[in-house]
């Protein structure tokens, strides 16, 4: 069957006339776009110096996206925002060539996929090679109601990644002491990669994932001697509450108001509001006694926007019903100190990497286009409990410590109130603890990201129910 020549796209196989071919330029990278306008498959190519093609992906109609090994790649020399970018373009790219090459039914059925609904019936003019999106609606001064599914997406393609580059983060275990069997308990810290939280933790969903249930990808594990003065804390936010007698009426009325509203019966339940608030003053001043006195009084200091006339007037205050009240709990923060002191050259070496990898770990990164931060990575830690050495389980009678941020770290390398170093141990490179501080005064605060529940207690299997708990 015989497709219409487009503007900007050519046919680049001849036995796939379906099958159309675009080039575009973003942040001074070459792409193709390859859209088959039959089934609404489209690929992304990177375009090297040479003219040459890579694949990077291949997204189809129904979302389903394959991701080439040469993605990771050029994400990773590149940046995932100028990736981001191209693959937004891509789409915009295939949308219009649909809207052009694609048969009524084709379109029918494209129409009808998570890619392409609501968007094949787009015209525009043929597509630039600087990004633009010539499928745009302002293109043809027309509007197109986009629908749920298309905001979403859009709403995911925005929220890609910023990716940290964890290449140089990541290394062999640490301990500290270097030559410790570990028959003794110690504390564990594992590295982690910071995964974000997104603003639902499945599509529909009324809740965030917890960072405890994200995929991570573990980068290097730190074992320390556990140290005197361990405290954990938990505390709840409550506040002070007021409510008055005027004010609960009122309050009611409009709880039933917006209750009716979510119903669906928004017509009658804004004509219903007038008529309740006049019935809600007429009880009131029905009541007469100490409560009409209140209400004169009341809406007199409100009118007049004088705090106290009712103290002035009646010699007493009105009954706000104070009360403490729940507001949510908050995050817990534990401190950590540690005295470091490297009694051979390798274990100087160590001590240094531990440092370092906590120092790095804990700063952001700058994005490849210096617009965005990457966040830190965060830290799992446990206490561990070897009994007799034979074990390696999380201490049953310690607290459990969720996934944390590295809040504030702290190196004294002069502790002793003196600046001492180690010399030359007489080997041929001179010692490779050569220079060492003669001891390491580490401070460090964690605070965890996520609050404590209370089903915590009962759905954690670290320590099983008996185990201290969180």
């Amino acid at each position: 069957m015989a497709r219409p020549q487009v503007p900007g796209w050519k046919n680049i196989n001849p036995s796939k006339t379906e099958e159309y071919s675009s080039e575009y330029t973003i942040s001074g990278r070459r792409f193709a776009n390859v859209t088959n306008v039959a089934n609404g498959q489209r690929q992304l190519f990177v375009i090297n110096e040479l003219n040459q093609r890579t694949l990077l992906t291949t997204t189809n109609a129904d979302g389903s996206v394959q991701k080439q090994p040469e993605y990771s790649q050029f994400v990773s020399t590149f940046g995932q925002d100028t990736f981001t970018n191209a693959e937004i373009n891509n789409k915009k790219q295939s949308q219009f060539i649909i809207s052009q090459a694609s048969t009524a039914e084709e379109k029918s059925n494209l129409a009808k996929t998570q890619q392409y609904q609501s968007s094949t019936g787009n015209t525009g003019n043929s597509p630039e090679t600087t990004g633009t999106n010539p499928a745009s609606p302002t293109s043809t001064g027309s509007s197109v109601e986009l629908t749920n599914e298309q905001l979403n997406a859009a709403a995911q393609t925005v929220q890609q990644d910023i990716v940290r580059d964890t290449k140089n983060e990541s290394g062999e275990d640490l301990r500290y002491p270097l030559n410790n069997s570990y028959l003794g308990d110690y504390l564990f810290i594992e590295i982690r990669t910071y995964v974000k939280s997104g603003f639902q933790s499945t599509p529909g969903s009324l809740t965030v994932a917890r960072m405890e249930d994200r995929k991570h990808t573990p980068l290097r594990k730190i074992y320390l001697p556990i140290q005197s003065g361990i405290v954990d804390s938990i505390s709840v936010d409550w506040g002070t509450g007021e409510l008055n007698p005027i004010t609960a009426q009122f309050a009611n009325l409009a709880l039933g108001t917006f209750a009716s509203a979510a119903q669906g019966d928004v017509g009658n339940t804004i004509k219903s509001f007038g008529k309740g608030l006049t019935d809600v003053v007429d009880n009131l001043s029905a009541q007469g006694g100490d409560l009409q006195k209140l209400i004169a009084n009341y809406f007199t200091e409100q009118a007049v926007g004088t705090p106290g006339l009712i103290s002035r007037s009646l010699g007493g205050a009105i009954n706000n019903n104070l009360e403490l009240l729940f507001n949510g709990p908050t995050l817990r923060s534990f401190t950590f100190n540690f005295k470091l002191t490297p009694r051979e050259p390798k274990e100087a070496q160590v001590i240094k990497k531990i440092i370092r990898a906590f120092k790095q770990s804990m700063t952001p990164q700058l994005s490849e286009s210096g617009l965005f931060l990457a966040a830190p990575n965060v830290f799992k830690l446990k206490y561990i409990y070897t009994g007799n050495g034979s074990k390696r389980d999380p201490h049953p009678y310690l607290n459990l410590i969720k996934v944390a941020a590295l809040r504030d770290f702290s190196v004294n390398y002069t502790p002793d109130g003196n600046y001492m170093t180690y010399g030359n141990d007489g080997s041929k490179d001179g010692g490779l603890g050569e220079g060492s501080m003669t001891q390491y005064d580490l401070s460090m605060t964690f605070g965890e990201i996520d609050p404590v529940y209370a089903q915590d207690y009962d759905e954690s299997d670290e320590q099983g129910k008996n185990g201290m708990g969180w």
